[in-house]
C-alpha cells in the first residue's frame, strides 16, 4: 500500500501540472483577448478614417464641381456666341436651351401671379410684413358695423429671473 506522504505528494504535483496548465490556458487566452482587442480597436480607427474620408473626398468633388462650373461659366461669358470653337458647340447650345427654358418659365410665373394678384417676390418678404398684410385682409372681411369699438390686445412679459429658455432678440 502506498504511503500516506507519498499520495499527498503525488496530489500536489498532479494538483501543480494542473495549475500550470490552467495559468498557460490563461495567459494564451489574455494574449489573445488583447491581440483580438487591439485589431478591434484599429479597424474602428480605420473604418472612422475611412468615414471622414469618403466625406472629405465628397466635399472635395463638389468643390472641383463647383470650380469647373465657374471656369465654364467665365469661358462661356467671355466667348464670341457666334464663333463658339468646335469641341464646345453642344455645351454652349445646352446651355443656351436652358437659358431659354428658364425665361419662359419666369414668364409664365410672371403671368400666373398677375393673374391671381400675388406680388413677384413674396418669399423675400419680412415675416411682420405678411402677418400683418394677412391680418388687415382678415379685418377687412370681417369688418362690423362702423360703431363697434376696435378690440385690442396688449401682451406684456414679466421677468421671473429665469434665463430664457430660447433665443433672445
Amino acid at each position: 500500500m502506498p504511503d500516506y506522504n507519498e499520495i499527498i505528494r503525488s496530489l500536489k504535483a498532479a494538483a501543480s501540472g494542473v495549475a500550470d496548465m490552467a495559468k498557460d490556458i490563461a495567459s494564451t487566452a489574455s494574449d489573445k483577448a488583447k491581440d483580438i482587442a487591439g485589431d478591434a480597436g484599429e479597424k474602428a480607427r480605420a473604418m472612422a478614417r475611412i468615414a471622414k474620408l469618403k466625406i472629405d473626398i465628397a466635399a472635395e468633388k463638389a468643390n472641383a464641381k463647383d470650380a469647373y462650373a465657374e471656369v465654364g461659366r467665365i469661358f462661356f461669358d467671355a466667348a464670341d456666341k457666334k464663333n463658339v470653337p468646335e469641341p464646345y458647340i453642344r455645351a454652349f447650345d445646352n446651355v443656351l436651351l436652358a437659358n431659354a427654358a428658364i425665361e419662359r418659365m419666369e414668364a409664365e410665373l410672371n403671368e400666373l401671379r398677375a393673374a391671381v394678384n400675388e406680388p413677384e417676390d413674396t418669399g423675400a418678404a419680412p415675416f411682420e410684413v405678411i402677418v400683418g398684410e394677412t391680418e388687415a385682409e382678415h379685418a377687412r372681411e370681417v369688418e362690423g358695423p362702423a360703431d363697434e369699438p376696435d378690440i385690442s390686445v396688449e401682451i406684456t412679459v414679466e421677468d421671473d429671473g429665469k434665463e430664457p429658455d430660447g433665443p433672445t432678440e
